[in-house]
């Protein structure tokens, strides 16, 4: 394998099928990879070939200190007795879809032409600085005669095969419970574009023509990133930003990054007769945009309850998709899922989980 086209397309080079034993040896490899180097050869003398590939492979990233290796994450799927490993995926507090945005970020409108962003990841057109960007216009897509909502889409060439699949596996997610329906664009005139440019980040509700979504290739390509983003191209804003939010949660000014206080603004939003879900894959973690890793997000009144930590939709983000497309279609009640078979789940503060919902 060429180390640096790994290095160069982190998220999705390694697409191998693994054994049960060798995925529970990959899940802690941070670790592994901190041991000295006498101890790594205990732990390889046990591995399989592959295991003991991949650790080299890994040892050699760290010392080149690409981005694969950085980021610390990525994807075990299960299906049935088999196991495969697909890129990166999320890992604790680091890889929650809040903390992956601000990251990929941070140099975001650093560039000429970078978009206007509000919000950490919202981008926002000419005219529309100090508006609600979706309640401002009428954003919402069309529902067709089959009573779905379908929604045309292309996927850049930037992207390498293992990336199109996570973002593909991760808009067929929406079609399990919710009426929305996405497909490959053909000669359709309004569609969403998902291309590698700086940074995760995405309008509000539907534009015409060719609308942007960006999910850079460099901290973006995650199945929870991509849902969120496309939450937004819905027209959905982050759930600390509801007119509500005062009642569920308290910003603390004080610990904010100087220039990111407008990422808490809040929205007057229509919250869908639904309550304020600290589960929700448009929930920021408790220390985001944090100038001092103190937290920014405290819910109140119980400051322990675990908040930003979704790696899939929740019940209430599938509830108000339907909702705000006025139940269109034939819709499944429960659980979000990809299709296929991505275990994840919410990642609680100290929660011992099994293997399939991705704990490290």
């Amino acid at each position: 394998m060429d180390f640096n086209t790994v290095c160069n397309t982190p998220y999705a080079t390694v697409i191998t099928k693994i054994s049960e034993k060798e995925a529970r040896y990959l899940l802690p490899y941070k670790q592994q990879l901190r041991a000295s180097k006498g101890q790594q050869t205990q732990q390889i003398s046990i591995m399989s070939a592959f295991a003991r590939t991949f650790l080299v492979l890994l040892s050699t990233l760290t010392s080149a200190q690409c981005h694969y290796q950085k980021s610390r994450c990525f994807i075990i799927e299960k299906s049935g007795e088999n196991y495969t490993m697909i890129g990166n995926g999320p890992e604790k507090d680091d890889c929650t879809a809040g903390k992956l945005i601000e990251e990929a970020n941070k140099n975001l409108g650093l560039n000429e032409g970078d978009p206007l962003i509000l919000f950490g990841d919202v981008a926002v057109g000419t005219g529309f600085q100090n508006a609600d960007p979706c309640t401002s216009r009428n954003c919402l897509w069309p529902k067709a005669n089959d009573g779905n909502v379908h929604i045309p889409y292309v996927i850049s060439n930037q992207y390498s095969s293992g990336e199109r699949s996570i973002i593909e596996r991760a808009l067929q997610a929406f079609h399990a419970s919710t009426c929305i329906r996405f497909h490959r664009r053909q000669s359709d005139m309004h569609y969403l574009d998902i291309r590698s440019l700086q940074g995760c980040w995405s309008f509000v509700g539907r534009r015409t023509g060719s609308q942007t979504v960006s999910l850079s290739r460099q901290g973006c390509v995650y199945p929870h990133v991509v849902q969120h983003e496309i939450l937004h191209a819905l027209g959905f804003n982050h759930e600390q930003c509801r007119s509500d939010r005062d009642e569920h949660v308290r910003i603390i000014y004080s610990n904010v990054a100087p220039g990111q206080e407008h990422n808490f603004r809040k929205v007057q939003t229509n919250n869908l007769g639904t309550p304020y879900d600290y589960d929700s894959v448009m929930h920021y973690p408790r220390n985001a945009f944090s100038r001092n890793g103190q937290p920014t997000i405290l819910p109140i009144p119980n400051r322990d309850v675990s908040i930003g930590r979704a790696t899939v939709m929740s019940r209430n983000d599938i509830l108000r998709i339907n909702r705000l497309y006025r139940y269109c279609g034939t819709t499944k009640a429960g659980e979000a899922h990809f299709t296929g078979s991505f275990h994840s789940g919410l990642m609680q503060d100290g929660e011992s989980c099994p293997f399939e919902r991705l704990c490290s």
